[in-house]
């Protein structure tokens, strides 16, 4: 008699002895044609039961762990991107990730103030690590920037009181704070 395959999305153990096998393959496994159950990978997701293949992790999500049925809610202070992430992706310097299950930045760094890699609030008074913090006196800064360091040639960075006027600290006007 031939070897007889069960279903897509069902396994039969060693005795098996109904056209269904054992059942569907268990949540959090796959179970591709005349295969045992195979954890799900990390990145990757495998819901309910019956499985034929993995799902990626949607952007927004990541994974990493193997044999999950389900993707994790990417945190504040990081964005996931892509499909098939294994872990979350730092927001990035100039930027606030604010809100979870993101795949880009919920808003620029507020003006006024940088914004290192991982910001997760827009407010400077926060009492997390990861919050804006106030441009140095004698520099002026418009929204988006990601470091504390002047550099004339890159506008993502503090740029210099212009001569004649004075800055205080966390200015945000190419006028200063004034003569």
């Amino acid at each position: 008699r031939p070897l007889w395959t069960p279903p897509a999305g069902f396994v039969c153990f060693r005795g098996s002895r109904t056209p269904r096998g054992s059942g569907p393959c268990p949540k959090g496994f796959y179970c591709p044609p005349g295969s045992l159950p195979i954890e799900c990978p990390a990145a990757n997701y495998c819901p309910g039961v019956g499985n034929v293949f993995p799902s990626l992790c949607s952007p927004g999500f990541y994974n990493d762990e193997s044999a999950r049925s389900s993707c994790i809610e990417c945190p504040i202070g990081f964005v996931c991107p892509e499909y098939g992430l294994e872990q979350p992706v730092k927001c990035p310097a100039g930027s606030v990730c604010s809100i979870p299950g993101r795949q880009t930045p919920a808003s620029l760094c507020p003006a006024g103030y940088y914004c290192l890699m991982g910001t997760e609030t827009e407010d400077p008074n926060s009492e997390s690590a990861f919050r804006p913090r106030a441009c140095p006196e004698a520099t002026y800064c418009l929204s988006g920037i990601r470091s504390n360091i002047t550099d004339e040639d890159d506008f993502a960075s503090p740029q210099p009181c212009p001569h004649g006027q004075y800055c205080k600290q966390a200015s945000t006007s190419p006028f200063g704070t004034g003569r």
